[in-house]
């Protein structure tokens, strides 16, 4: 049976966005803007699903919102909120619920979705991202290295992931400020340094290399990690190359340079000049006759 969806925001890059986000699920949407809240419900009495945009203001609301679905049964609740507004706000814990930051990306929306829409499915394939060692849970927001846990903000988080979930694409930092800030960020571009030092960091060497700078753009998340500048040789391998290396470079400066003198003495042996800063060098036996 499919499920029914009441989707409320005022802001037309959340209400693009889920669109998206909600076409590629199977259900039904009602969409509106805050103030035609009530008047869906009313429309769709067995909705399963509200996602809330509870940006500025209308934070104050989510109350109201949380008293309606107590009222109308078992619906889930889905906000929208600010970074900003984090610090202040708090989940209704009288229903289920769950909560993405403006800004997040398209997979992250769609797996907070499914996890509230089909609650036996929440840890499907498509909430796991890898690479080598590293899994991104993109429904528990957890990132773990080799089966342990990696402690991170939620920025550094969302910057990871965000990166992580479109691999081999290259984003400029105001690009990134877009879609992992969000719109209403007026921070300068260089945090997004900071924080991908910060990712780096605790990824550790091997998983850092992975995410890559791509001098006067940006940022991307390489599918494979480049090889280091000895070719990723083992050291035994090194060892024998740097032995072989060595004999044969032994050998042709021990080569030319007997075939060097060789060729000078009977250069001059020859009666011919070898001319050295432009003076003529002669034999001895030249000289004398």
């Amino acid at each position: 049976m499919r499920k029914t969806v009441i989707f409320i925001a005022d802001s037309l890059d959340n209400a693009h966005k889920f669109q998206q986000v909600l076409s590629g699920l199977d259900v039904d949407v009602a969409a509106g803007s805050s103030v035609q809240f009530k008047k869906l419900l009313s429309q769709h009495p067995s909705y399963d699903l509200v996602i809330y945009e509870a940006r500025a203001d209308a934070l104050a609301t989510l109350s109201q919102v949380e008293s309606v679905l107590l009222e109308d049964g078992s619906a889930s609740l889905l906000v929208i909120v600010n970074e900003a507004q984090l610090p202040e706000f708090r989940l209704p814990v009288q229903v289920k619920s769950d909560f993405v930051v403006h800004g997040a990306g398209s997979e992250e929306c769609a797996a907070r979705i499914r996890q509230l829409l089909w609650p036996g499915n929440e840890s499907t394939s498509t909430d796991f991202v890898t690479v080598d060692n590293m899994t991104i849970n993109l429904a528990t927001y957890q990132v773990t290295v080799g089966g342990e846990p990696l402690d991170f903000t939620y920025l550094e988080y969302a910057l990871l992931a965000f990166l992580v979930t479109h691999p081999g694409r290259t984003y400029s930092r105001d690009a990134l400020l877009r879609r992992v800030w969000g719109f209403d960020y007026y921070g300068g571009s260089r945090t997004v340094d900071v924080h991908v030092r910060r990712v780096r960091a605790k990824l550790g060497p091997e998983l850092s290399q992975h995410l890559e700078t791509v001098r006067g753009v940006g940022y991307r998340i390489a599918e494979k990690a480049p090889k280091p500048a000895d070719g990723g040789k083992t050291k035994h391998e090194k060892e024998n190359y740097l032995e072989h290396d060595g004999h044969r470079a032994d050998f042709h400066r021990g080569f030319h340079g007997a075939f060097r003198r060789r060729f000078v003495l009977r250069y001059a042996r020859d009666g011919h000049g070898l001319h050295k800063g432009g003076e003529p060098v002669h034999s001895e036996r030249r000289q004398a006759g």
